[in-house]
């Protein structure tokens, strides 16, 4: 767990850059998981504009809009992971890169297309054992549900739990991607490189002292693509705030 002296330097650090609950960007999410799972594999060691192109590419060939998820939350998932199995079914990985994704990238970890690995994971997720079939599936908090999804997930050579809870934030779970810029920020205020489940845990930690000081609902994504994005250099746009 998060120590509370290791809290409040990350909380005094973060509100030096975000002072005011208002000031939070929320990562904008997909309403469809199908979009979503496409989007966190292909950022993988990528600039996001060119996996951003595969989503986009990949939504024009299904005749769907990749649509974000509104801050309710409460919409129907329209292209979910069954849909994104079925579209896929009958090719092969280097088809799918070719002529659904326009993507050829691998993961470096895996030397696997990415291609392949968005098939795998659409296959494993909604497997019986599984059952993780649309964004509220994943979005659910349950711990049984959680780690049968993570066991899925990071089975997949190349694929880890990083990728695993970016998916779960693009569908609009309580989460964090503790990327590398995350776990530079974390790193540069506690004079620690934590490893992924300390990463979780900190951010967690700071979400609920933010929570505390500003006696506002904080979103656990919002502040860590509000971290994510000072880290990057990019300004906190006032036009995709928390709610």
């Amino acid at each position: 767990m998060a120590t509370d002296d290791a809290v409040v330097r990350l909380a005094d650090a973060f509100q030096a850059f975000c002072p005011t609950h208002g000031q939070l960007v929320a990562p904008p999410g997909y309403r469809d998981s199908g979009f979503a799972l496409v989007d966190a594999v292909f950022s993988m060691q990528d600039r996001y504009d060119r996996a951003h192109r595969a989503v986009t590419t990949y939504a024009a060939w299904v005749n769907r809009a990749a649509a974000p998820l509104p801050p309710s939350g409460d919409v129907d998932d329209q292209h979910d992971l069954l849909a994104l199995r079925a579209a896929l079914a009958g090719f092969t990985p280097q088809q799918a890169a070719d002529q659904v994704f326009d993507n050829r990238k691998k993961s470096a970890a895996a030397n696997r297309l990415k291609a392949e690995l968005v098939m795998e994971a659409a296959e494993r997720l909604t497997s019986d054992d599984v059952g993780a079939r649309s964004r509220p599936d994943i979005a659910d908090s349950a711990a049984d549900r959680y780690q049968a999804q993570k066991r899925a997930w990071t089975g997949i050579h190349g694929l880890g739990q990083v990728t695993f809870e970016y998916f779960r934030l693009l569908c609009g779970a309580e989460t964090s991607k503790p990327d590398i810029m995350v776990i530079a920020w974390l790193e540069g205020v506690l004079d620690e490189r934590p490893d992924t489940p300390r990463a979780l845990d900190l951010i967690a930690a700071l979400t609920s002292e933010l929570h505390r000081r500003w006696s506002e609902p904080v979103l656990q994504r919002a502040v860590d693509h509000t971290i994510w994005r000072h880290q990057s250099g990019r300004s906190l746009d006032p036009t995709t705030r928390a709610i």
